[in-house]
């Protein structure tokens, strides 16, 4: 029995290319419809809005793509949901912060990140602190 085995030994040194996350940079206010963006992009929700992320990134071989959020590694499960083109799906926001694409392969990594924060928790935040200072100023005798 006679085997061939061909090995490309330019492939690693011409062929490999690091990889690259292409960036967007458009900012997005939301009232709680599906937000369809791309990473690089920062958004303003309110609790619960639905979001997906999209992550394109270039590089030989393809390089895996992860995401964090706030440093944390997000799997699927729960709120987050990842597919195989690098898009990450968040079924309702539920904490504001950093989303970060990573891109990576044997030859390095790239990551770019989305920002995003919750419009509702500022406004309830101030409504029920006004509402305090009206309680305690309505009580103060004169």
């Amino acid at each position: 029995m006679f085997v061939c085995l061909l090995f490309n030994y330019n492939f690693l040194s011409t062929d490999a290319v690091k990889p690259t996350v292409e960036i967007s940079g458009r900012v997005y206010v939301s009232g709680g419809h599906l937000v369809d963006m791309h990473v690089g992009d920062n958004l303003t929700a309110i609790l619960t809005t639905p979001v997906k992320i999209n992550c394109t990134a270039k590089g030989i071989p393809k390089p895996k793509m992860t995401w964090k959020m706030n440093g944390q590694q997000l799997g699927n499960g729960g709120n987050y949901k990842t597919d195989n083109n690098g898009a990450l799906a968040i079924k309702g926001v539920k904490d504001p912060g950093e989303f970060k694409c990573i891109a990576e392969n044997f030859v390095g990594q790239d990551d770019a990140s989305s920002f995003i924060s919750l419009l509702g928790m500022f406004c309830m935040s101030y409504s029920f602190r006004k509402e305090m200072m009206d309680d305690k100023t309505s009580s103060i005798p004169s």
